[in-house]
């Protein structure tokens, strides 16, 4: 089960249940040298037994808890260890599992504030630390898997496309695929030459553009994996690479020739067209534009004019 409170705390409680805290008690066995008498109650020998259960500070602080949360709270044992199992058997509310942890935190800090800061400490305000700290942590509840099948929809009353770039050793293809309709469509491959992947993305989405505006397409919704390229071409997000700003401004001005425009994203596994396409493009050269077009079934594969102009 897991515990609502930050790791180093936990990692102070398996020191506590295993012996491990500097204790004086624990100091005096290493040959340090110190008062050894615990500074909190000023009554007993400080040892983590003495400190986390036996303290009368300890047990104020425990009692203050009972009565600012409302329910009786039994803390007690031959050891932390022992506490602990006695508690976590007591308890049946998962939350409230990690109370100790935090109770005894509060009082080590406390000890450490007297000891080095010479300021004493007041259970009551121990108490409600170590429970302000308690209810800032929610309920661990279990995350929901996120669905990554869900496919976007689509307006088929207007075209649409789907893009990817691909990027490998410094090189760069790309890849899309445009819808007419659901029996017309066409398969692009590009070979883009060197750069990065985003610079693959953004070529990718320009000639698909391109391509779709030589077919007379003045609305089109198109689909991609890259939140970069989504977010710079929506204005959502700023792009400091001047050489990809640039290419991101000529594609907004062949957005004016659209009538409607829509950039949507999508997960890979909702993009393998265009990503096939985008790895084929990779063993292309540069400015070479393959297209397979599909129309009722019969499909017919051909070269486009070269783009370096395009570039």
């Amino acid at each position: 089960m897991k515990l609502n409170c930050p790791p180093k705390i936990k990692i102070f409680m398996w020191c506590a249940i295993t012996g491990k805290v500097p204790t004086w008690e624990n100091l005096q066995k290493r040959s340090i040298n110190g008062p050894g008498w615990c500074v909190l109650c000023k009554r007993a020998g400080e040892s983590i037994t003495h400190l986390f259960i036996e303290c009368s500070f300890a047990a104020e602080v425990w009692k203050a808890c009972s009565l600012l949360m409302g329910q009786e709270m039994r803390w007690e044992g031959e050891s932390v260890g022992n506490a602990w199992d006695l508690w976590w058997r007591r308890t049946p509310q998962k939350k409230l599992k990690s109370l100790p942890l935090l109770i005894i935190w509060g009082i080590w800090l406390a000890r450490n504030k007297a000891i080095f800061q010479d300021i004493p400490s007041l259970p009551d305000l121990t108490c409600v630390m170590a429970v302000g700290f308690y209810n800032a942590f929610p309920e661990h509840v279990r995350a929901k898997k996120q669905r990554r099948d869900h496919v976007a929809e689509i307006d088929r009353t207007n075209p649409w496309g789907f893009f990817d770039g691909a990027a490998q050793n410094g090189r760069c293809g790309g890849g899309a695929i445009l819808f007419l309709s659901d029996s017309h469509f066409f398969n692009l491959t590009f070979g883009l030459g060197d750069g990065t992947n985003n610079y693959a993305e953004l070529m990718s989405l320009k000639l698909l553009l391109i391509f779709a505006e030589e077919k007379g397409c003045k609305k089109l919704s198109v689909f991609g994996d890259s939140l970069n390229v989504i977010n710079w071409i929506s204005r959502t997000q700023e792009c400091r690479n001047v050489r990809l700003e640039i290419l991101i401004s000529s594609i907004r001005l062949i957005l004016h020739s659209y009538e409607n425009f829509s950039c949507r994203h999508v997960y890979r596994e909702n993009n393998t067209e265009a990503d096939r396409a985008s790895k084929a493009g990779l063993r292309m050269a540069l400015g070479d534009w393959k297209v397979v077009e599909t129309k009722n079934g019969l499909s017919q594969e051909y070269y486009h004019r070269p783009f370096i102009d395009l570039i």
